[in-house]
């Protein structure tokens, strides 16, 4: 688990009463059933601060550095020379 908890049974309730709602069933309750999910979402587990630096230094290793820009196509090119 990691360190961070976004919101403690206390926040939800302060948050709740700020809006006077009783709950978050409630607060949910004027959105049609319909629209609302019925299953959890697939998300994958939570990692842990490390594990996210490490991850996020891996996705930036990917990318690359273009100097210069490249060649502006002809075809889209509406000057015409004399």
């Amino acid at each position: 688990m990691s360190g961070y908890t976004p919101h403690t049974d206390a926040d939800i309730a302060a948050m709740l009463a700020t809006i006077g709602v009783p709950s978050i069933d409630a607060l949910f309750a004027q959105i049609p059933a319909a629209l609302r999910a019925n299953a959890g979402i697939d998300l994958p587990a939570g990692l842990t601060e490390p594990e996210l630096i490490a991850h996020v230094q891996a996705l930036a290793a990917r990318n690359s550095i273009r100097i210069g820009y490249p060649r502006p196509s002809t075809r889209y090119c509406c000057v015409r020379s004399s």
